[in-house]
């Protein structure tokens, strides 16, 4: 597991109340969703919405996510520079060493 934070972690920050609680290192995924909602009938009539969202989230070993709680935040460092996160949630301990921070993006930080 550690090669593989070692190929693909990037470097975060635990932010309590701007304060830093503890660094830690980070996979990041910000999967977009583009689900097209209803079905039109055969004559073209019909109605459909696109829907367009993501939930990001970051995978942490769990020993540096241990102490996580929602209003904390995640400064995620990328190449084009930090963004910071939201903890919307404790982290979600999946039972091999690892946690899922769910997180939402801030307000003028960046992103897709």
């Amino acid at each position: 597991m550690s090669v593989f934070f070692a190929d693909f972690a990037m470097p975060a920050r635990l932010l309590r109340g701007g304060a830093l609680v503890r660094p830690l290192r980070v996979i990041f995924d910000e999967p977009a969703v583009d689900a097209l909602l209803g079905v039109p009938r055969r004559d073209g009539a019909g109605r459909q919405t696109r829907f367009e969202t993501s939930t990001p989230t970051a995978l942490a070993r769990e020993a540096e996510a241990a102490g996580a709680v929602r209003g904390d935040e995640l400064e995620i460092t990328f190449p084009e520079g930090p963004r910071v996160f939201d903890v919307m949630s404790s982290p979600e301990v999946d039972g091999t060493g690892l946690a899922t921070f769910r997180l939402a993006p801030q307000a003028g930080s960046g992103g897709r």
